[in-house]
């Protein structure tokens, strides 16, 4: 699709009830997923941008002297056991591995199944809702936490969206696009996002490091079980390789934009190989544009549809933390009522400016 406007002419096919159809009318502004931050008037493109059709191969442009601030990154797959629990305590009572042999075994099966995912995906319709939350750091620079009083101190604002998740046919490698509307299903406006605050996406592609095609640019160590929700889970964690092809975002504030590449953890479910968390975080602060931290916590839920033969794990809660400047962002994000979503046509030269058209 082009950057310019087109025209959709969207079936919602309700997953209980396929007689419950609605059609709707999108108009589309953008190419890419960005989040959006209007601060003193101005709206700044804040974007990370997970095209995971074009990455890695030239994805999204980025040269040597850009990633030199991530070169010297000591990552979480060279951390110890006290390390990793330290920096990511939800890891604690984890069972450590001393042993990386199940490694291979597990990156090709989860491999398989991320290839799966986008090549079978099927365009889905969803509920989000999303709180939103900003505090300024202290002196220190400290972020004082989520349960002192607003007041001057920070802000938060709650917003609910139909949430679209539409497959990118055509092109090579694998990715989504991902759209919100309002209940009539008219765009949302990036630019109209409340001030001071973030709009965050591109979770459901998140698995697309792991993918086949993709494993080549990260570093994989295969840290130990520990249950998640009562059933067991191994624990991978990954760090990006500092090279311009394996760079598939960018974070973006007013005039300066910095190249994104991340470390993490997945837990990867033991019998069905299928990522029902994740989560990443930046492989090294970037001081140029006073980006701390940048930490998203996926967890995914399977979803069926009685006219797809095919489950789907999709994310059911989102957490992002992004530490820039003097202010720490919350976001939380609820994924609910997932539909297939089927696109009648795609692109017209026209808008209508109208909404939802009547069936």
């Amino acid at each position: 699709m082009s950057p310019q406007e087109c025209f959709l002419v969207a079936i919602i096919i309700d997953s209980i009830s396929p007689r419950n159809v609605k059609k709707l009318v999108l108009t589309v502004a953008w190419r890419f997923l960005v989040w959006v931050l209007a601060t003193g008037g101005v709206a700044c493109l804040i974007g990370i941008c997970h095209d995971a059709r074009a990455a890695p191969v030239g994805a999204i442009v980025a040269d040597k002297d850009e990633l030199e601030s991530y070169r010297n990154a000591r990552s979480i797959v060279e951390w110890s056991a006290s390390e990793v629990t330290r920096q990511m305590p939800e890891l604690k009572g984890y069972d450590p591995s001393p042993s990386p042999e199940p490694l291979p075994l597990i990156l090709r099966k989860v491999g398989e199944n991320v290839d799966a995912f986008f090549r079978n995906f099927v365009n889905t319709a969803s509920v989000e809702e999303i709180r939103q939350e900003w505090r300024r750091n202290n002196a220190s620079g400290e972020d004082p936490g989520w349960g002192h009083n607003v007041g001057s101190g920070g802000d938060s604002n709650s917003a609910k969206f139909q949430y679209l998740l539409l497959a990118n046919p055509g092109r090579e490698g694998n990715g989504l696009r991902e759209y919100r509307t309002d209940a009539r299903g008219k765009p949302v406006s990036y630019a109209g996002e409340p001030r001071g605050f973030l709009l965050t996406s591109g979770f459901a592609s998140l698995s697309v490091y792991f993918n086949l095609p993709h494993q080549a640019g990260s570093t994989f160590r295969y840290l130990g079980r520990k249950a998640l929700d009562g059933r067991p889970a191994y624990l991978v964690a990954f760090a990006q390789h500092p090279e311009p092809g394996n760079v598939i975002g960018r974070f973006t504030a007013e005039n300066q934009s910095v190249p994104i590449l991340v470390q993490g953890v997945a837990w990867i479910d033991s019998a069905s190989y299928e990522i029902v968390r994740l989560r990443t975080d930046l492989l090294a602060p970037q001081g140029e544009i006073y980006l701390q931290q940048l930490t998203t916590d996926t967890s995914f839920g399977e979803v069926r549809f009685k006219e797809s033969p095919n489950a789907m794990l999709l994310p059911r809660e989102v957490r992002v933390i992004v530490k820039f400047r003097d202010k720490t962002y919350r976001n939380d994000h609820r994924y609910s009522d997932y539909k297939l979503f089927r696109v009648e046509a795609e692109e017209k030269p026209t808008i209508n400016p109208g909404g939802a058209k009547p069936d």
